[in-house]
Formats: structure tokens, C-alpha cells, sequence
């Protein structure tokens, strides 16, 4: 087995970031990168059905960002551009966050929600079409628990552990051993968070022992 390598973690509070990832189009571009690790403008363009020029234009929004990189050879639109394995993170609100952070945040929290729905629902209405086997081992799971913030969070570390080992490893084009002849893009979605608004939440009550009778 291939040993897994350390994917650098990058927790994003920076609002010119997040609205740099806050486009469609960005978040295919980059998509496609981390499927075929490097490509041209031009290659791109055809695999997400835009213009080369369009697609060169978000490309180099995306590198000024540090999201992806030049990689060697090709000049002008012939240049490849290659995916920069990291494990991005968008920051939590921290309740004195600055205006810009807070609709930044919330606006490429939007978009990422709503590909990832869409995505769902064409999967859905295509999965009839797809290989049985593929069919069978997917899945859709919602569930409500009763949890308490210290399970909550290990809940979620156990979860990242996970996702870093079935998954991060693979985003890596560089060993192409990591990527079973066999394994195609899988798309992985979680949320969990409290199921009743902060402000509806119950008070704790203590009862006096008359109370308690």
C-alpha cells in the first residue's frame, strides 16, 4: 500500500480568497485540475463547455490566489496549469468576524451548496443509467442524534481522519499507483450541525427536590 502523504491543510479567512472561490466556474476549473492533475486553458474550456480566453481569465485568478500553479512548459493559453495538493478549509465565524469575512463566507457557502445539491439531484436522475455496482455501493443518509459538543467535535475529527485517508491521498496526480485502474470521482458531502436555531434552544432547569416529586 502506498504510503499516505501529509496534505498540507489551508484554513481560508482571507475574504479576497473566498470570493475568488465564490464562482462556478472557478470551483469546475478547479474540479478538473484536481481530476487531471494539469491542463491548458484550452482543455479546460472544452471540459466545462467555455470559451479558452474565459477559462485563462479565472485560471489566473485562481493562481494569484494561491489555489493552483503554472506548470512547466506551453506558453500563452498553451500553458498548463496544474492542481496544488491542499486540504482547503473555509474558517468558522468566530462572533467578532469583520463584516467582509461574514458575507464572503456566506456567499461561497451558498454556491458550494448549491453545485452540491445539483450535483445530487442529476446523479439521481441519472442513476439508472449508471453500472449497478456503482449504484448499489452509493448512498444518501440523513439521521438526527442527540449529541453533546465534546461528541459533536470528536464526530467530526473522526470523520476528517477518515476523509484524509480514502481521499486527500488520491487528489495527488504526481503517483498515479494512488488511483485504482478501476476508481473514478466520487463525491463526498456531510453537514451536521444543530438541528434547533441557537436562539430556540432549551434552558437547562433545575428542579428542587419538591420539585423533583
Amino acid at each position: 500500500m502506498t504510503q499516505q502523504p501529509d496534505v498540507p491543510r489551508r484554513e481560508v479567512r482571507d475574504p479576497s480568497v473566498l470570493r475568488a472561490l465564490s464562482h462556478p466556474l472557478r470551483l469546475s476549473l478547479l474540479e478538473q485540475l484536481a481530476t487531471v492533475g494539469q491542463a491548458t486553458a484550452t482543455e479546460l474550456a472544452e471540459r466545462v463547455d467555455e470559451s479558452p480566453a474565459n477559462c485563462s481569465w479565472h485560471l489566473r485568478q485562481l493562481a494569484k490566489h494561491g489555489l493552483i500553479e503554472e506548470a512547466e512548459g506551453g506558453t500563452g493559453r498553451q500553458r498548463p496549469w496544474r492542481w496544488i495538493n491542499q486540504s482547503l478549509g473555509v474558517a468558522n465565524p468566530t462572533g467578532d468576524d469583520p463584516p467582509e469575512f461574514t458575507h464572503a463566507r456566506e456567499a461561497l457557502l451558498d454556491v458550494l451548496t448549491s453545485r452540491e445539491v445539483a450535483a445530487f439531484q442529476t446523479w439521481r436522475a441519472t442513476e439508472s443509467l449508471a453500472p449497478q455496482e456503482w449504484s448499489d455501493a452509493s448512498f444518501a443518509n440523513q439521521s438526527l442524534h442527540w449529541m453533546t459538543v465534546e461528541e459533536l467535535a470528536a464526530f467530526k475529527a473522526d470523520l476528517n481522519k477518515v476523509i484524509e485517508r480514502h481521499i486527500m491521498d488520491r487528489l495527488d496526480r504526481a503517483d498515479p499507483e494512488r488511483r485504482p485502474a478501476d476508481s473514478r470521482p466520487v463525491r463526498f458531502v456531510a453537514w451536521s450541525f444543530p438541528a434547533v436555531p441557537p436562539q430556540e434552544l432549551p434552558r437547562t432547569v433545575s428542579l428542587t427536590p419538591e420539585e423533583e416529586q
